[in-house]
């Protein structure tokens, strides 16, 4: 994609406004090293209310900037990282690696940096929705509309990722989800719904949620 946009893949070689900040966000970005030389920010953890606060506050940048436009992208990324909890700007910190190359401590350049990135957690899972999703025009594989119901998982297995990352484990009310269910099927005319979550079939009730949702959406 960046090589279409013509965009350049290093942070370092995209100095902004010319060019478009690159932000990474997702389960992925829990250890962001490998891809600290291409990425301007990442969110770490979860995004729902995080990416509003960025947006929000790169529009604040922008406006002061207008009267000083001297300011260039390393003042971003400050202003970013010093705004949002969970922002983290590679450019910003300095990583330490032992002598088998792995991670030993980061830094940041500077004070007045944060020391340690926040990961941020939405508490009100209920608050986790898309309004209006886009359809495709075209035919999909996973021709279906999708629900979330849970978001973390009790089961603690060592090995997974996601289920560790995701904690702590917030559960969806039931009305919620029948009702995003509902406008799901009635605004966006999916024939099927797909309950979410690293382990569905641990939701409390998920046999009775299913018969709710039968005769409510079908």
């Amino acid at each position: 994609m960046l090589d279409l946009a013509g965009v350049p893949h290093r942070a370092s070689d995209r100095p902004w406004p010319d060019y478009p900040l690159l932000l990474g966000g997702g389960v992925g970005t829990f250890n962001p090293e490998p891809l600290a030389d291409f990425f301007d920010i990442f969110l770490i953890g979860d995004g729902e209310e995080a990416i509003v606060e960025l947006l929000a506050a790169y529009k604040q940048f922008q406006e002061q900037r207008e009267g000083d436009p001297g300011r260039g992208k390393e003042e971003l990324l400050k202003f970013l990282v010093a705004t949002v909890p969970g922002a983290y700007a590679p450019a910003l910190y300095r990583v330490e690696y032992d002598e088998a190359a792995g991670f030993k401590a980061i830094h940041p350049i500077e004070p007045g940096i944060p020391e340690r990135i926040e990961r941020r957690v939405l508490r009100d899972i209920n608050s986790s929705r898309i309004d209006n999703p886009l359809v495709p025009v075209t035919e999909i594989v996973h021709d279906r509309g999708v629900v979330e119901i849970m978001r973390g998982c009790k089961r603690g297995c060592r090995f997974c990722h996601a289920g560790w990352t995701g904690r702590p484990v917030r559960l969806k009310d039931e009305e919620v989800i029948i009702r995003q269910s509902e406008k799901l099927v009635d605004e966006a005319g999916f024939e099927e719904i797909s309950l979410l979550s690293l382990s569905t079939g641990d939701y409390p009730g998920i046999g009775e949620l299913m018969e709710k949702l039968s005769p409510q959406i079908f």
